[in-house]
């Protein structure tokens, strides 16, 4: 399989990671590592919406970045770089963040980190807030982890989310597109399957391990529920490449991971209009 077939990296950050350095991180490195592995476009979160209460200022921050360093169109010299705000539900002006994410910045989605942020994905506040992305049409992606409890700050031990607290938000709103972000590395495979089975629940490539890690993978959660996320720059942006190319699956399934699934939830949202 060509090393240039384009894809849609749906799990990306910019700004700096508050706990250690990452080559990475700046928007110029970010972009100049996006092109090398021909990323199309770039569903782009801010690090800075890990630890930082003002939200917005987030959000508008990460909507200038991805103004300044991507294109409004794919190019062989640019990737579209397309802002996913974060809102936390647990501050009380969390409407006001979302009705500017997807009417003031545009946006596609929004990405929620609820083990930073110290809620449940089952609390009243999380159902509010999935109950309204689903009305206005928006993707949701739900940060899982973001890095190994083993390289963790002392002072800042943070667990994955259990994916199951979303069971009774995916059985009420099925038609809401969630994406979950590195979902395989303390998450066993059938609590996800059971989620893709109950609604339009995703999961991408970024902590997927072990030998024929995405073959493995096929055999319980089909391709069209697989998106290709990198988890850059806190990984190396090789890496999930790597696990797509040498993968022995059809040209269809590769296909689908690669971009098509990505575009496909694009599409049928509601936003932006």
């Amino acid at each position: 399989m060509s090393f240039a077939l384009p894809v849609v990296d749906v799990n990306v950050h910019v700004f700096p990671w508050p706990f250690r350095h990452l080559p990475a991180s700046s928007p110029r490195q970010l972009a100049r590592e996006l092109r090398a592995q021909t990323v199309r476009t770039a569903w782009v979160g801010s690090f800075e919406s890990v630890l930082h209460r003002d939200i917005d200022g987030v959000n508008r921050r990460l909507t200038d970045v991805c103004r300044d360093h991507g294109s409004q169109a794919p190019t062989k010299e640019q990737t579209v770089w397309l802002p996913f705000g974060t809102v936390h539900p647990g501050l009380p002006d969390w409407r006001e963040d979302l009705r500017r994410c997807h009417e003031q910045y545009r946006m596609k989605g929004i990405r929620l980190y609820p083990n930073y942020h110290q809620y449940r994905l089952d609390s009243r506040p999380a159902r509010e807030l999935l109950t309204e992305c689903a009305r206005r049409g928006l993707i949701v992606q739900i940060v899982l982890s973001l890095e190994d409890t083993r390289t963790q700050h002392p002072l800042v031990r943070v667990s994955p989310v259990d994916p199951q607290s979303l069971m009774p938000a995916v059985q009420r709103l099925p038609r809401l597109p969630i994406v979950l972000l590195n979902s395989f590395r303390e998450t066993p495979t059938g609590k996800l399957e059971s989620l893709c089975r109950a609604g339009r629940v995703y999961v991408e490539l970024a902590t997927l391990e072990r030998a024929a890690g995405l073959e493995r993978l096929l055999t319980t959660i089909p391709a069209d529920r697989i998106c290709y996320g990198s988890n850059v720059p806190l990984y190396y942006p090789s890496a999930a490449r790597l696990k797509l190319n040498s993968a022995q699956i059809g040209q269809l399934q590769r296909k689908q991971i690669a971009s098509e699934n990505a575009e496909s939830l694009l599409r049928t949202g509601r936003n932006g209009k």
